[in-house]
Protein backbone atom coordinates (compact mmCIF):
# COMPACT_ATOMS: atom_id res chain seq x y z
CA UNK A 1 0.00 0.00 0.00
CA UNK A 2 3.12 2.56 0.50
CA UNK A 3 3.20 2.60 -3.59
CA UNK A 4 -0.28 2.93 -3.56
CA UNK A 5 -0.21 5.83 -0.77
CA UNK A 6 2.84 7.93 -3.08
CA UNK A 7 1.04 7.47 -5.65
CA UNK A 8 -2.02 9.48 -4.08
CA UNK A 9 0.43 12.28 -2.74
CA UNK A 10 1.57 12.30 -7.09
CA UNK A 11 -2.12 12.33 -7.96
CA UNK A 12 -3.06 15.45 -6.17
CA UNK A 13 0.37 17.58 -6.23
CA UNK A 14 1.35 17.36 -9.71
CA UNK A 15 4.18 14.39 -11.41
CA UNK A 16 1.12 12.72 -14.09
CA UNK A 17 3.49 10.08 -15.34
CA UNK A 18 4.71 9.12 -12.08
CA UNK A 19 1.56 9.31 -10.44
CA UNK A 20 0.39 5.99 -13.05
CA UNK A 21 3.35 4.47 -13.71
CA UNK A 22 3.24 4.12 -9.40
CA UNK A 23 -0.01 3.29 -9.33
CA UNK A 24 0.24 0.01 -11.96
CA UNK A 25 3.01 -0.64 -10.21
CA UNK A 26 1.51 -1.23 -6.86
CA UNK A 27 -1.74 -3.60 -8.74
CA UNK A 28 1.22 -5.24 -10.35
CA UNK A 29 2.72 -6.37 -7.08
CA UNK A 30 -1.02 -7.16 -5.59
CA UNK A 31 -1.72 -9.36 -8.12
CA UNK A 32 1.37 -10.90 -7.94
CA UNK A 33 0.91 -11.64 -4.23
CA UNK A 34 -2.58 -12.21 -4.12
CA UNK A 35 -2.70 -15.23 -2.14
CA UNK A 36 -0.12 -13.79 0.50
CA UNK A 37 -2.06 -10.22 0.91
CA UNK A 38 -5.28 -9.67 3.60
CA UNK A 39 -7.96 -7.83 2.25
CA UNK A 40 -7.25 -8.78 -0.86
CA UNK A 41 -10.62 -7.48 -2.47
CA UNK A 42 -10.90 -4.19 -0.78
CA UNK A 43 -6.81 -3.30 -1.76
CA UNK A 44 -7.03 -3.88 -5.43
CA UNK A 45 -10.63 -1.96 -5.48
CA UNK A 46 -8.65 0.82 -3.60
CA UNK A 47 -6.13 0.95 -6.29
CA UNK A 48 -8.59 0.74 -8.94
CA UNK A 49 -9.79 3.39 -7.78
CA UNK A 50 -6.53 5.61 -7.39
CA UNK A 51 -5.74 4.58 -10.89
CA UNK A 52 -9.29 5.89 -11.96
CA UNK A 53 -7.42 9.29 -10.32
CA UNK A 54 -4.15 9.08 -11.96
CA UNK A 55 -5.82 8.55 -14.99
CA UNK A 56 -8.55 11.31 -14.90
CA UNK A 57 -6.42 13.98 -13.58
CA UNK A 58 -3.82 13.07 -16.53
CA UNK A 59 -6.66 13.40 -19.24
CA UNK A 60 -6.88 10.26 -20.37
CA UNK A 61 -10.64 9.72 -19.63
CA UNK A 62 -11.21 6.86 -21.68
CA UNK A 63 -8.37 5.13 -19.29
CA UNK A 64 -10.11 6.59 -16.49
CA UNK A 65 -13.74 5.54 -17.18
CA UNK A 66 -12.06 2.15 -17.69
CA UNK A 67 -10.84 1.27 -14.20
CA UNK A 68 -13.92 3.47 -12.51
CA UNK A 69 -15.94 1.01 -13.61
CA UNK A 70 -13.78 -1.74 -12.38
CA UNK A 71 -14.22 0.03 -9.49
CA UNK A 72 -17.61 0.21 -9.33
CA UNK A 73 -18.28 -3.29 -10.26
CA UNK A 74 -15.99 -4.52 -7.52
CA UNK A 75 -17.48 -1.74 -4.79
CA UNK A 76 -21.03 -3.72 -5.21
CA UNK A 77 -19.59 -6.97 -5.31
CA UNK A 78 -18.09 -6.22 -1.57
CA UNK A 79 -20.95 -4.17 -0.54
CA UNK A 80 -18.60 -0.97 0.31
CA UNK A 81 -21.61 1.84 -0.02
CA UNK A 82 -19.38 4.78 0.64
CA UNK A 83 -17.01 3.95 -2.06
CA UNK A 84 -19.38 3.96 -4.32
CA UNK A 85 -20.56 6.78 -3.25
CA UNK A 86 -17.30 8.49 -3.93
CA UNK A 87 -16.84 6.74 -7.31
CA UNK A 88 -20.06 7.69 -8.32
CA UNK A 89 -19.07 11.41 -7.53
CA UNK A 90 -15.93 10.57 -9.53
CA UNK A 91 -17.86 9.51 -12.63
CA UNK A 92 -19.87 12.56 -12.15
CA UNK A 93 -16.41 14.70 -12.91
CA UNK A 94 -15.40 12.92 -15.17
CA UNK A 95 -19.31 13.25 -17.41
CA UNK A 96 -17.83 17.40 -16.38
CA UNK A 97 -14.73 16.98 -18.18
CA UNK A 98 -16.95 14.92 -21.12
CA UNK A 99 -18.74 17.86 -21.41
CA UNK A 100 -22.16 15.60 -20.20
CA UNK A 101 -23.31 18.04 -17.60
CA UNK A 102 -27.06 17.11 -17.62
CA UNK A 103 -25.70 13.73 -16.24
CA UNK A 104 -22.75 15.20 -14.34
CA UNK A 105 -25.02 17.45 -12.56
CA UNK A 106 -27.59 14.86 -11.36
CA UNK A 107 -25.15 12.49 -9.73
CA UNK A 108 -23.21 15.32 -8.22
CA UNK A 109 -26.86 16.29 -6.73
CA UNK A 110 -27.33 13.22 -5.88
CA UNK A 111 -24.62 12.09 -4.05
CA UNK A 112 -23.34 15.63 -2.37
CA UNK A 113 -23.96 16.92 1.20
CA UNK A 114 -23.14 20.09 2.60
CA UNK A 115 -20.08 18.88 4.12
CA UNK A 116 -16.11 19.51 4.69
CA UNK A 117 -16.01 16.14 2.93
CA UNK A 118 -17.80 17.02 -0.10
CA UNK A 119 -16.58 20.93 -0.42
CA UNK A 120 -15.12 19.89 -4.02
CA UNK A 121 -18.41 18.92 -5.28
CA UNK A 122 -19.55 22.18 -5.49
CA UNK A 123 -16.65 23.51 -7.73
CA UNK A 124 -18.22 20.83 -10.13
CA UNK A 125 -21.69 21.66 -9.69
CA UNK A 126 -21.14 25.31 -10.02
CA UNK A 127 -18.98 24.87 -12.83
CA UNK A 128 -22.23 22.92 -14.95
CA UNK A 129 -24.10 25.79 -13.78
CA UNK A 130 -22.33 28.09 -15.36
CA UNK A 131 -22.07 25.32 -18.10
CA UNK A 132 -25.26 25.41 -18.66
CA UNK A 133 -25.65 29.09 -18.75
CA UNK A 134 -27.33 29.84 -15.22
CA UNK A 135 -24.54 31.85 -13.43
CA UNK A 136 -26.53 33.04 -10.79
CA UNK A 137 -26.90 29.64 -9.07
CA UNK A 138 -23.10 29.17 -10.27
CA UNK A 139 -21.93 31.89 -7.53
CA UNK A 140 -23.96 30.25 -5.46
CA UNK A 141 -22.53 27.19 -5.44
CA UNK A 142 -18.94 28.53 -5.44
CA UNK A 143 -20.18 30.80 -2.25
CA UNK A 144 -20.97 27.34 -0.63
CA UNK A 145 -17.90 25.56 -1.25
CA UNK A 146 -15.76 28.95 0.18
CA UNK A 147 -17.86 28.80 2.98
CA UNK A 148 -16.62 25.43 3.60
CA UNK A 149 -13.28 25.91 2.81
CA UNK A 150 -13.16 29.00 5.47
CA UNK A 151 -14.60 26.50 8.04
CA UNK A 152 -11.61 24.19 7.61
CA UNK A 153 -9.20 27.07 7.71
CA UNK A 154 -8.34 27.40 4.11
CA UNK A 155 -6.29 24.15 3.54
CA UNK A 156 -5.64 23.09 0.43
CA UNK A 157 -7.85 21.34 -1.88
CA UNK A 158 -8.48 20.21 -5.46
CA UNK A 159 -9.35 23.58 -7.79
CA UNK A 160 -9.56 26.23 -4.98
CA UNK A 161 -6.93 28.15 -7.17
CA UNK A 162 -10.07 28.09 -9.71
CA UNK A 163 -12.79 28.26 -7.61
CA UNK A 164 -11.80 31.88 -6.53
CA UNK A 165 -10.46 33.24 -9.98
CA UNK A 166 -14.27 32.51 -10.90
CA UNK A 167 -15.34 34.53 -7.42
CA UNK A 168 -13.02 37.06 -8.12
CA UNK A 169 -14.27 37.19 -11.52
CA UNK A 170 -17.33 37.90 -10.38
CA UNK A 171 -17.03 40.23 -8.29
CA UNK A 172 -15.53 42.30 -10.78
CA UNK A 173 -18.09 41.88 -13.34
CA UNK A 174 -20.41 43.12 -9.99
CA UNK A 175 -17.79 46.21 -9.00
CA UNK A 176 -17.73 44.56 -5.82
CA UNK A 177 -14.38 46.38 -4.42
CA UNK A 178 -14.35 44.47 -1.27
CA UNK A 179 -14.79 41.13 -2.34
CA UNK A 180 -12.65 41.61 -5.13
CA UNK A 181 -9.36 42.14 -2.79
CA UNK A 182 -10.87 39.36 -0.73
CA UNK A 183 -10.69 36.73 -3.50
CA UNK A 184 -7.91 38.13 -5.23
CA UNK A 185 -5.90 37.59 -1.25
CA UNK A 186 -6.64 33.97 -1.55
CA UNK A 187 -5.73 33.85 -4.66
CA UNK A 188 -2.30 35.18 -3.39
CA UNK A 189 -2.94 32.77 -0.62
CA UNK A 190 -3.22 29.54 -2.56
CA UNK A 191 -0.85 30.29 -4.69
CA UNK A 192 1.89 30.42 -1.94
CA UNK A 193 0.64 27.09 -0.50
CA UNK A 194 0.43 24.83 -3.13
CA UNK A 195 4.13 26.20 -4.12
CA UNK A 196 5.73 25.33 -0.90
CA UNK A 197 3.41 21.93 -0.88
CA UNK A 198 4.53 20.84 -4.17
CA UNK A 199 8.24 21.87 -3.13
CA UNK A 200 7.94 19.22 0.17
CA UNK A 201 5.77 17.17 -1.66
CA UNK A 202 8.56 16.66 -4.53
CA UNK A 203 11.51 15.94 -1.77
CA UNK A 204 9.24 13.45 0.31
CA UNK A 205 8.74 11.38 -3.54
CA UNK A 206 11.94 11.96 -4.54
CA UNK A 207 14.70 11.99 -1.88
CA UNK A 208 12.76 9.52 0.34
CA UNK A 209 11.04 7.18 -2.09
CA UNK A 210 11.89 7.17 -5.29
CA UNK A 211 15.94 7.58 -5.44
CA UNK A 212 15.61 4.84 -2.81
CA UNK A 213 13.39 2.48 -4.86
CA UNK A 214 15.49 2.83 -7.83
CA UNK A 215 18.62 1.89 -6.16
CA UNK A 216 17.02 -0.96 -4.47
CA UNK A 217 16.17 -1.91 -8.03
CA UNK A 218 19.27 -1.64 -9.44
CA UNK A 219 20.36 -3.69 -6.91
CA UNK A 220 18.40 -6.54 -7.02
CA UNK A 221 19.14 -6.53 -11.14
CA UNK A 222 22.49 -6.46 -10.57
CA UNK A 223 22.24 -9.65 -8.16
CA UNK A 224 20.37 -11.27 -10.50
CA UNK A 225 22.81 -10.70 -13.40
CA UNK A 226 25.88 -12.10 -11.42
CA UNK A 227 24.26 -15.29 -10.20
CA UNK A 228 23.48 -15.97 -14.08
CA UNK A 229 27.10 -14.51 -14.84
CA UNK A 230 28.17 -18.83 -14.93
CA UNK A 231 25.68 -19.47 -16.85
CA UNK A 232 26.93 -20.43 -20.68
CA UNK A 233 23.71 -20.45 -22.28
CA UNK A 234 22.75 -17.02 -20.81
CA UNK A 235 26.01 -15.13 -22.24
CA UNK A 236 24.97 -16.53 -25.71
CA UNK A 237 21.24 -14.78 -25.14
CA UNK A 238 22.64 -11.64 -24.01
CA UNK A 239 25.26 -12.09 -27.24
CA UNK A 240 22.11 -12.72 -29.86
CA UNK A 241 20.44 -9.63 -27.90
CA UNK A 242 23.15 -7.09 -28.35
CA UNK A 243 23.70 -8.27 -32.03
CA UNK A 244 19.96 -7.51 -32.80
CA UNK A 245 20.06 -4.49 -30.85
CA UNK A 246 22.73 -3.37 -33.26
CA UNK A 247 21.55 -4.45 -36.73
CA UNK A 248 18.15 -2.72 -35.00
CA UNK A 249 20.08 0.68 -34.14
CA UNK A 250 21.56 0.77 -37.61
CA UNK A 251 18.67 0.88 -39.20
CA UNK A 252 17.34 3.65 -36.82
CA UNK A 253 20.05 5.36 -37.50
CA UNK A 254 20.16 5.24 -41.20
CA UNK A 255 16.69 6.47 -40.82
CA UNK A 256 17.37 8.90 -38.21
CA UNK A 257 20.02 10.51 -40.65
CA UNK A 258 17.63 10.87 -43.65
CA UNK A 259 14.47 12.16 -41.42
CA UNK A 260 17.07 14.58 -40.08
CA UNK A 261 18.54 15.93 -43.93
CA UNK A 262 14.91 16.00 -44.71
CA UNK A 263 14.09 18.54 -41.33
CA UNK A 264 17.58 20.25 -42.35
CA UNK A 265 16.43 21.85 -45.68
CA UNK A 266 13.57 23.13 -43.95
CA UNK A 267 13.11 26.61 -41.63
CA UNK A 268 11.18 25.52 -38.72
CA UNK A 269 9.21 28.43 -37.11
CA UNK A 270 6.75 28.14 -33.75
CA UNK A 271 3.92 27.54 -35.07
CA UNK A 272 0.60 29.74 -34.57
CA UNK A 273 -2.49 28.46 -32.91
CA UNK A 274 -5.96 29.79 -33.61
CA UNK A 275 -7.12 31.36 -30.41
CA UNK A 276 -9.38 29.00 -28.59
CA UNK A 277 -10.63 30.78 -25.35
CA UNK A 278 -13.57 31.19 -23.42
CA UNK A 279 -16.56 33.07 -24.49
CA UNK A 280 -15.67 35.28 -20.93
CA UNK A 281 -11.83 35.31 -21.57
CA UNK A 282 -12.29 36.26 -25.44
CA UNK A 283 -13.78 39.63 -24.65
CA UNK A 284 -10.32 40.50 -22.68
CA UNK A 285 -7.53 42.23 -24.11
CA UNK A 286 -4.46 40.77 -23.65
CA UNK A 287 -1.83 43.28 -21.30
CA UNK A 288 0.67 44.93 -23.59
CA UNK A 289 2.38 45.23 -20.77
CA UNK A 290 2.83 41.39 -20.20
CA UNK A 291 3.03 41.17 -23.78
CA UNK A 292 6.32 42.78 -24.35
CA UNK A 293 7.68 40.90 -21.29
CA UNK A 294 7.43 37.60 -22.48
CA UNK A 295 8.93 38.83 -25.66
CA UNK A 296 11.79 39.67 -24.16
CA UNK A 297 12.03 36.64 -21.92
CA UNK A 298 11.48 34.75 -24.98
CA UNK A 299 14.38 36.55 -26.69
CA UNK A 300 16.77 36.29 -23.66
CA UNK A 301 15.68 32.37 -23.92
CA UNK A 302 14.30 32.46 -20.71
CA UNK A 303 12.71 29.33 -21.78
CA UNK A 304 15.61 27.39 -21.65
CA UNK A 305 15.78 27.27 -17.68
CA UNK A 306 14.96 23.37 -16.84
CA UNK A 307 13.71 25.15 -13.40
CA UNK A 308 11.14 27.38 -15.45
CA UNK A 309 7.39 27.54 -14.21
CA UNK A 310 4.38 29.25 -14.40
CA UNK A 311 4.83 30.56 -10.93
CA UNK A 312 8.27 31.31 -11.72
CA UNK A 313 7.53 33.28 -14.36
CA UNK A 314 4.23 35.05 -12.60
CA UNK A 315 7.12 36.22 -9.87
CA UNK A 316 9.54 37.55 -12.32
CA UNK A 317 6.82 40.17 -14.16
CA UNK A 318 5.57 40.93 -10.66
CA UNK A 319 2.40 39.43 -11.46
CA UNK A 320 -0.17 36.26 -10.24
CA UNK A 321 -0.19 32.97 -12.15
CA UNK A 322 -4.19 32.85 -12.93
CA UNK A 323 -3.24 36.61 -14.67
CA UNK A 324 0.00 35.37 -16.16
CA UNK A 325 -2.12 32.31 -17.09
CA UNK A 326 -4.77 34.25 -19.27
CA UNK A 327 -2.74 36.40 -21.29
CA UNK A 328 -1.07 33.83 -22.48
CA UNK A 329 -3.82 31.96 -23.75
CA UNK A 330 -4.66 35.39 -25.06
CA UNK A 331 -1.28 35.51 -26.77
CA UNK A 332 -0.16 32.31 -27.87
CA UNK A 333 -4.00 30.51 -28.14
CA UNK A 334 -2.51 27.84 -25.86
CA UNK A 335 -1.97 27.04 -22.58
CA UNK A 336 1.21 27.33 -20.44
CA UNK A 337 2.23 24.28 -20.71
CA UNK A 338 1.94 23.62 -24.09
CA UNK A 339 3.54 27.22 -25.28
CA UNK A 340 6.53 25.90 -23.18
CA UNK A 341 6.93 22.59 -24.77
CA UNK A 342 6.57 24.08 -28.20
CA UNK A 343 9.01 27.26 -28.09
CA UNK A 344 11.38 24.73 -26.96
CA UNK A 345 11.39 21.91 -29.38
CA UNK A 346 11.67 24.73 -31.72
CA UNK A 347 14.46 26.35 -30.51
CA UNK A 348 15.74 22.74 -30.31
CA UNK A 349 15.34 22.06 -34.04
CA UNK A 350 16.97 25.32 -35.04
CA UNK A 351 19.78 24.73 -32.37
CA UNK A 352 20.72 21.32 -33.99
CA UNK A 353 20.45 22.92 -37.62
CA UNK A 354 22.46 25.38 -37.16
CA UNK A 355 25.32 23.38 -35.29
Amino acid sequence: MSLRNVALLKIHFGQPNERIILANRAKSYLLEKSENIALYNIRLEAINSTLAKAYALSGKLDSSYFFLRISLQHSKINGNVNDYKDLKQLEAKLNYYTNNFSQSLDSLNKYTLISNEHEDNFYYIGEVHSKLGDKQKAVQQMLIRDSLLANMGYPLRDNVVETYQFLLDHALENKNETKSKEYFQRLVYYDSLLQATQAAVRKITLEDFDIPLEREEKASLFSALEQKSSNLQWLYAIAFVLLITSIGLYINQNNTKNRLKQVMAQTIELEAYPHVVSQEISKLQPSEELAEAIKEWEEDKGFLDPEVSLQALAKRFDTNTAYLSRNINLLKGQNFSSYLKDIRVTHAINYMKSH
